[in-house]
């Protein structure tokens, strides 16, 4: 009897470890849930983020290949002005100087002719 109540207290001992140990897998599978949660939030977050990055990423190459047609173009627009600017200074001198010339090329004729 004595032996058969040895065996009950284990039995109860075990039974008791058993629950301690069932319980502190129910916490920890808690916990593991709630952090798998918790990371698969993250993930979409950072979804997110990336898909943002990228098309903001594009939006400025874009306008990167904007800014450097519109400085190409006013580039170009700076060497038309400087060339017209160069061309109306060479014309309106050879304009002023046209009646000299013809002057002087008259003056030559009557000395030669």
């Amino acid at each position: 009897m004595l032996e058969m109540q040895t065996l009950q207290q284990q039995l109860k001992e075990k039974i008791a470890c058993y629950q301690e140990v069932t319980q502190e897998l129910d916490k920890t599978q808690q916990l593991l849930t709630s952090q798998i949660q918790n990371n698969e939030a993250l993930n979409r977050q950072v979804q997110t983020q990336d898909s943002q990055l990228k098309s903001c990423r594009s939006r400025l190459q874009e306008l990167n290949a904007r800014l450097d047609s519109s400085e190409k173009i006013l580039a170009l627009g700076k060497l038309s002005a400087g060339l017209s600017g160069t061309m109306d200074s060479s014309v309106a001198f050879v304009r002023g100087n046209i009646e000299g010339v013809q002057r002087y090329i008259s003056a030559l004729r009557e000395v030669f002719c």
